[in-house]
């Protein structure tokens, strides 16, 4: 393939890592890898590296988006809610990260309760952010 072979292809950074996750969703993420995802994409494996840094900025990608994706639903489901029901919200929230965790799926050498205190700041920003934003009473 030539430079332009890949520019014709249509692939952007977002797209790249879409396919990624609903290849992740469909089969695993143990199975997204680069050629299965250039397949997918209809490309060769090279066309990727533009996009993304390896099969590690792959999984780190896909990693980031899931955590956004996983903040808006937060944010959704959480809307109008405080107290206990906001809670129980989140424990399918800490329940997935433990799966995570367990299953060694975020692949990266972080210290465990790094990553758990991460979490939580990253869940109460959410959560101070949709309080912030929630209307008058």
């Amino acid at each position: 393939m030539t430079p332009f072979d890949y520019i014709r292809a249509g692939l952007s950074t977002s797209g790249v890592l879409a396919s990624g996750a609903e290849l992740a969703d469909e089969a695993g993420i143990g199975s997204v890898g680069l050629a299965a995802l250039a397949e997918r994409l209809g490309v060769k494996a090279p066309a990727l590296y533009k996009h993304i840094d390896g099969i590690g900025g792959l999984q780190h990608g896909i990693a980031t988006l899931a955590m956004t994706e996983l903040c808006d639903a937060l944010r959704d489901a959480l809307q109008g809610k405080s107290g206990a029901d906001a809670i129980d919200a989140l424990r399918c929230t800490i329940h997935s990260f433990a799966l995570l965790q367990a299953a060694n799926a975020f692949q990266w050498g972080n210290d465990p309760d790094e990553s758990v205190a991460w979490m939580i700041r990253f869940v109460d920003a959410g959560l101070t952010a949709v309080g912030d934003n929630a209307p008058d009473r």
